[in-house]
């Protein structure tokens, strides 16, 4: 037999070789490849699925724009291995929201809250249509108007999607409005609301989360739809009660003694709006049961109420009210935290 007919048989055979092994190894060359060009697939896109069916190579994934989804594209169409590239990277525009100072080319999901309708934009994962979110989010808080028409479905950048989003979702509800950011590594939030405890209760939802810092979220108490009289008057109050407390004895509702010239400036105070209804709430921290706090909070408003009336302050526009250790305003983990959840509160309803 002739050299160049050896020489071509064994050629023939090698490359047979060759196609045989990518034909049954996509697996292996897939982790190659993107071993090989990670530096472009890991900065440009997010959750990268890569499957390799013979020579060609389905790309499925992410990408902050058209520019990286193409540059992927060739990089995996220009390894020798690879004759044809099926490119389903879908292209996310970056989080750009009002009120969130993001970094630049941000990925994730956005919520923005108005007080009326939230709108979600940005990606979520596969499973979830707008049609999808819009009904689940409608079923968890009826009544709340919901827009999906901008979200993305096939993003898979953020592990435990759902439960965070849940999360984000039911504290945006309550707040009088909100801007909420959820990346892979981080959740950045702005919120508004003109109740302290729920400050409190949204602290203590996002804490415990990965990449979480009060440095990407911030509180706004905004005041509440009063008019301007009602608005003064619950300024007032509050800035009374920062400053001083209304003191009980020891697990009674029996008002202290020395209490009397603060019920004296609070009385000043609601002559000052006449016409207000004033709801008097009375709180706990977390020490005891749930009941007996419940039962306490409720007896020190009561008594406050009593109080008000004997200095000449109308019944019927006055309403006692307990929470017992459902509203913190602050952690319950510390004794300066504990003294300042027992408290009580006025609040001025037009």
């Amino acid at each position: 037999m002739s050299r160049p007919l050896l020489l071509t048989l064994f050629i023939g055979a090698l490359l047979g070789w060759i196609v045989f092994c990518t034909q049954t190894h996509g697996p292996e060359i897939g982790r190659k490849l993107l071993s090989e060009i990670d530096s472009i697939t890991q900065q440009t896109a997010s959750g990268l699925d890569i499957k390799i069916d013979g020579h060609t190579a389905t790309l499925i994934g992410m990408t902050d724009s058209q520019d990286h989804k193409i540059e992927i594209g060739n990089a995996y169409l220009a390894h020798p291995a690879i004759d044809a590239v099926d490119n389903q990277i879908k292209v996310l525009n970056p989080l750009s929201i009002k009120g969130l100072d993001l970094p630049k080319n941000t990925l994730g999901t956005g919520y923005i809250y108005d007080g009326k309708q939230l709108e979600i934009i940005g990606g979520v994962p596969g499973v979830y249509t707008a049609e999808r979110l819009q009904k689940e989010i409608s079923t968890q808080l009826k009544g709340l108007s919901v827009d999906t028409s901008s979200v993305v479905p096939g993003y898979a950048g953020i592990s435990n999607w759902k439960k965070h989003h849940d999360t984000i979702v039911d504290t945006l509800a309550k707040m009088r409005s909100g801007q909420v950011a959820l990346t892979p590594s981080k959740v950045y939030g702005n919120l508004q609301t003109d109740e302290r405890y729920l400050r409190q209760r949204a602290t203590k939802a996002f804490q415990n989360w990965p990449g979480f810092s009060p440095a990407e979220f911030q509180y706004k108490l905004v005041a509440r739809n009063l008019s301007p009289a009602g608005l003064a008057c619950q300024k007032d109050f509050e800035t009374t009660l920062t400053g001083e407390h209304i003191r009980f004895d020891v697990g009674s509702a029996a008002v202290s003694a020395d209490s009397q010239p603060l019920l004296n400036k609070l009385v000043g105070i609601m002559k000052k709006c006449p016409g207000a209804k004033i709801e008097v709430e009375g709180h706990t921290d977390a020490d005891g049961a749930d009941a007996s706090n419940l039962t306490l909070s409720q007896a020190r408003a009561a008594s406050v109420k009593a109080i008000l009336i004997q200095k000449g302050q109308d019944a019927n526009k006055i309403k006692a009210i307990g929470y017992g250790e459902k509203r913190p305003i602050a952690t319950n983990a510390t004794e300066t935290g504990k003294e300042q959840n027992r408290r009580i509160e006025f609040r001025v309803i037009e």
